[in-house]
């Protein structure tokens, strides 16, 4: 769907739709902080990414640069940011507790410089 009929579709006032992306069939979409030219979006856990960053420089044409799975039976739909490193959660969600075994994080923080390409910064910190 297009920019265009998306805002056919939609009721709005004082608003137009600028840019659009699917993020890859992802869109579970919990949070979203932007910094920069940058969008982190945090998923809730239906899907299986945990982080997409999507680069706005051009907001009429919004481009996903990474994408990160959750570790299997987890969900991680918080980040934040605080000087150069990225913060995001993941933990258990309560939707599907029942049945599976204990989580296993396995990468809790990122560390990137946010003016920088994230994909060519993005380390684990332990």
């Amino acid at each position: 769907m297009n920019t265009a009929e998306i805002q056919a579709n939609s009721e709005s006032l004082n608003m137009r739709i600028i840019g659009h992306h699917d993020l890859n069939g992802h869109g579970d979409g919990m949070q979203l902080l932007k910094q920069g030219r940058y969008v982190y979006l945090a998923h809730l856990g239906t899907s299986p990414m945990a982080l997409s960053i999507v680069d706005v420089a051009d907001p009429s044409d919004p481009r996903v640069i990474m994408q990160m799975p959750h570790a299997p039976n987890t969900h991680a739909h918080k980040v934040q940011i605080a000087g150069d490193i990225l913060i995001q959660n993941q933990e258990r969600p309560l939707f599907r507790q029942i049945g599976f075994p204990p989580a296993c994080p396995t990468k809790p923080a990122s560390k990137f410089t946010a003016s920088r390409n994230p994909r060519s910064r993005a380390k684990s910190v332990t």
